[in-house]
């Protein structure tokens, strides 16, 4: 399992307040869902302040719902939260990836890793 890549067909915005019960430092997450996993769910992100964000980054994790079904879980800092709804809204199709020789996950309009050369079809 080195690189995983699901289409987004839908997702899930949550913001969080400063309530004893929001998650520590996080100001919001997004839940992606589509067709890659039996749960549904095919990423998350979780959008902290940028310091925060550098310290995260050696924690990033593929959590595990069932056997065999992984969940990408990525940082991203407070600052892209609209940008990144924005191409939810505005973009089709989106693309969920993880690398797990990288621990990277990130969104993009292209099946194809970042950096790869465009396949002839």
């Amino acid at each position: 399992m080195s690189y995983i890549v699901n289409e987004v067909k839908d997702y899930k915005i949550t913001f969080y307040g400063t309530s004893s019960h929001a998650y520590k430092d996080c100001r919001a997450s997004i839940t992606l869902y589509g067709p890659g996993n039996k749960c549904g769910i095919v990423g998350r992100i979780s959008f902290f302040p940028s310091d925060i964000v550098k310290k995260r980054q050696d924690n990033l994790v593929m959590t595990i719902k069932e056997p065999k079904e992984y969940i990408p879980q990525g940082y991203m800092p407070d600052t892209v939260i609209g940008s990144v709804i924005d191409m939810l809204r505005n973009e089709k199709p989106i693309y969920v990836h993880w690398s797990d020789y990288r621990k990277n996950l990130y969104l993009s309009t292209s099946t194809e890793p970042v950096g790869e050369e465009e396949t002839v079809k």
